[in-house]
């Protein structure tokens, strides 16, 4: 009996690879195997149980569509017709939404609309349907607004974002997509603002991005404002050893001045050519010690800091001259190098052509802003590529025992907490999507904040990874396969009333994060 076991396993094994080199139909379509019943063999049952049961063998599991475009279609049709899937509700809509994918690769935008409204309609009604609605549904949701985008309806494709977003509102990954969507119209809805402000204090990397969305709204002092707080509180929660914050400097700088606050913005432009004179500090050669910045990411910020705040040099001195009733100067800076599609730059333009010395080309000059508007119209539409949009939206997520996901991860690993001054450092690992991993790790924040006495937290940084499990013969990578995913976030605990000034408005609140996701995790344990 062992030995046959032994050769149907080699058996499989052999069919295995197999089926790598020729996939079938399932693979083409999602990347994963036909699915299997309970009347399978018991050789059959030990493979499944290694891959959670749901997807089928591990040998053809690819974790990824083996075909694209009309390929992955026509696959997916064949599959779907066999009937194999119909008692598998999660895989059927799965396979659905992944022709839809392919639909969308082969540019057939209104067969992927169907294809999205039939995953939707067979997850109707089913035990799960929560888990569903969280995950592929948002996805949807996400997926039909960038389609509408593409078509032109962009106030469809906004109130679809703005329900996804709502849909998860404590995932950083569902926030920043939602907002790909709805910042291509410049004009920020009180709605909108309120999850533009929500993704920035989840993820510091876009809270510049949510100031630059702001000034499109054309108020100068909330402009000028709001660009004030980002430059302190940029200053307050990154260390020495990262620098100025070169480019939120001169952003503010221009602010002040098209508000027309000559005193603050003339302090700040002094300081920031002061800065960009002197050559940039040199990286420490110090050992790192833990919980200290990586070096990789320390250089990364100085760079991109100072790259922008020279290319901005431009706007600052045009604005200047300006100031200083100097037209001709200001139009000479304006035509020295490459426009800038900011509203700054709209804003000066239309200032320098209401003067008489340049009636004659004011007509040139406002063709120019409405060229400038167009294009960063076109810009933001044409950055929404669906078929990359739609690899990052959150995977199908199921709960199993304990709340603990299955599917492509390995499941929770749990905690690693380091106390930190002023808050602490946090890392959680080994979650079946990083959906589920940001969430669980923001889960973990609010719980130490409120521990610690305090009603919120401020996110200094954060990061997330896909990790994976890699083999090796003789020093060399064999093979890799995922292994769940990693979030590391780095907070600083603050109360939501009576913040610091710095602080304020960037300030989670631990009690309704812990309120909106502790019913879907369990609460977090710590791996010490």
């Amino acid at each position: 009996m062992k030995k046959a076991l032994v050769a149907v396993l080699m058996a499989l094994a052999v069919g295995g690879q197999a089926w790598a080199d020729e996939p079938s139909d399932w693979v083409k379509c999602d990347g994963y195997p036909r699915p299997e019943g309970a009347g399978m063999t018991a050789a059959r049952l030990v493979a499944v149980i290694s891959t959670a049961g749901l997807f089928g063998l591990p040998e053809s599991t690819r974790y990824a569509p083996a075909a694209l475009g009309q390929e992955g279609v026509d696959a997916c049709t064949r599959a779907l017709a066999t009937g194999a899937a119909d008692n598998f509700w999660a895989r059927r809509v799965s396979m659905l939404q992944a022709r839809a994918l392919h639909q969308i690769e082969a540019n057939n935008h209104d067969a992927a609309l169907e294809d999205l409204h039939a995953a939707t309609a067979a997850a109707e009604g089913q035990t799960q349907e929560e888990w569903y609605r969280r995950s592929l549904g948002v996805s949807a949701t996400l997926l039909e607004a960038g389609i509408l985008v593409k078509r032109g309806e962009l106030q469809a494709a906004e109130a679809l974002a703005l329900q996804a977003a709502n849909a998860r509102p404590y995932s950083a990954t569902v926030g920043n997509l939602a907002l790909y969507i709805m910042a291509v119209d410049v004009a920020i809805s009180a709605e909108e603002r309120v999850v533009l402000d929500r993704v920035a204090n989840l993820n510091p990397s876009l809270r510049a991005t949510r100031v630059r969305l702001l000034e499109w709204s054309g108020d100068d002092t909330v402009a000028a404002d709001e660009y004030d707080r980002l430059l302190s509180l940029e200053r307050a929660l990154r260390g020495p050893e990262f620098g100025p914050p070169l480019a939120v400097m001169a952003r503010t700088t221009i602010a002040n001045l098209r508000a027309n606050r000559i005193e603050r913005a003339t302090a700040l432009a002094a300081e920031l050519r002061a800065t960009l004179a002197e050559p940039p500090a040199p990286l420490s050669q110090s050992r790192r010690e833990r919980g200290a910045p990586d070096p990789m990411e320390i250089a990364n910020y100085r760079a991109t800091q100072r790259a922008e705040a020279t290319q901005l040099m431009t706007l600052v001195e045009a604005y200047e001259l300006q100031r200083r009733d100097d037209s001709r100067g200001a139009f000479a800076m304006m035509t020295s190098g490459r426009i800038l599609a900011e509203p700054a730059t709209l804003d000066l333009i239309e200032e320098i052509v209401t003067g008489p010395e340049f009636a004659s080309r004011a007509p040139t000059m406002r063709d120019a802003i409405t060229r400038l508007q167009e294009a960063e119209r076109t810009r933001r539409i044409e950055a929404i590529e669906l078929s990359k949009f739609a690899e990052a939206l959150p995977p199908l997520e199921q709960v199993g025992g304990g709340n603990r996901f299955r599917g492509q991860g390995w499941g929770a690993n749990g905690y690693d907490d380091r106390e930190l001054p002023g808050g602490r450092s946090i890392e959680f690992s080994g979650g079946s999507t990083i959906t589920t991993t940001e969430e669980l790790a923001l889960l973990r924040a609010a719980q130490l904040a409120r521990e610690n006495g305090f009603t919120g937290f401020v996110v200094r940084s954060r990061s997330d990874y896909q990790r994976y499990y890699v083999t090796t013969y003789a020093g060399a990578e064999t093979s890799r396969a995922p292994s769940g995913f990693e979030t590391r976030m780095e907070i600083r605990y603050a109360n939501v009333d009576g913040a610091a000034p710095e602080l304020a408005g960037s300030v989670v609140n631990a009690g309704e994060v812990w309120d909106a996701l502790s019913p879907v995790f369990n609460p977090p344990r710590s791996r010490r």
